[in-house]
């Protein structure tokens, strides 16, 4: 089961200091966020206005992330209605619950940092919906201008799917390894991506080993201008860019090579079974 993106705990918080205002700014709250209540559920031993806040937390999968953007722009309008208010206690205790559970507000934007769920996420079914999905997450750090933790991100998802391939391929690797350029030696001999194969045109050749050199510039990168470690620069917003989108296409290529295999087998073998019958 997939983790939640922002905690039971948080989600508590945000309820119990929303649940202050009216019914009817509650209500239009959420219709900025174009979220609909689920009527018929009806929580117990709450107030009505928590209660009303439940049915609207009943409407999204916590554990996807378009559903859950729309829910952080709520919470993003109710923050800036808290700062508004004069002298208003909750809004630096609602900041301070986001940071700890590795959310940054900045900008009067909420954003995911590194060490939220884009570390941690499960591809154990690769496709290129969920890439999109965390491309999400990328993005939104890149218009945020935090640009050092999206190429963080962009890391990580590299990182992510090279290794859950090499897991579906059964190939051994160590779990801990953090260099993509490794990771990434073993998938593309998995996957018969070597750029030197005999199999190949030359103008194949020419882009693969152009990914060769695109894995290791993003591993370089990553090690002096993100926060995955102590930075040696900040990143330009271009040079932040050109890491996300390298990422994408990447991981894109890999998984659409990874079905072509895939299906190559079945047909092969689909192929001698027949003979063999014949």
């Amino acid at each position: 089961m997939s983790e939640d993106i922002i905690s039971l705990s948080l989600r508590n918080k945000f309820r119990d200091a929303m649940a202050q205002l009216s019914w009817k700014e509650i209500e239009a709250l959420f219709e900025l966020g174009g979220l609909k209540p689920v009527t018929d559920y009806r929580p117990k031993n709450i107030s009505l206005k928590r209660a009303l806040i439940e049915q609207y937390y009943a409407s999204i999968h916590f554990d996807c992330l378009e559903e859950v953007n729309k829910l952080i722009y709520v919470y993003e309008e109710f923050l800036l209605k808290l700062k508004c208010a004069p002298s208003n206690k909750i809004l630096p205790f609602l900041i301070a619950s986001l940071e700890k559970e590795g959310f940054i507000y900045t900008k009067q934007k909420i954003i995911l940092s590194s060490t939220s769920s884009l570390d941690s996420v499960k591809l154990s079914l690769l496709d290129k919906g969920l890439v999109q999905e965390e491309f999400k997450k990328v993005r939104i750090n890149i218009e945020s201008c935090h640009y050092p933790t999206a190429i963080t991100n962009a890391y990580t998802l590299v990182e992510a799917v090279l290794k859950e391939l090499l897991r579906i391929c059964n190939i051994s690797f160590n779990e801990d390894e953090g260099d993509i350029r490794q990771l990434y030696k073993l998938v593309s001999e998995a996957l018969k991506l070597e750029p030197q194969g005999d199999h190949l045109e030359n103008h194949l050749k020419m882009i693969l080993q152009g990914l060769k050199h695109q894995i290791s510039g993003l591993y370089q990168l990553a090690n002096k201008g993100s926060d995955r470690h102590a930075r040696r620069y900040n990143p330009q917003p271009h040079h932040a860019r050109l890491a996300v989108n390298a990422s994408i296409t990447l991981t894109e290529f890999l998984i659409d090579s990874y079905e072509y295999q895939s299906n190559k087998t079945v047909a092969d073998t689909s192929v001698q079974r027949l003979e063999v019958s014949l």
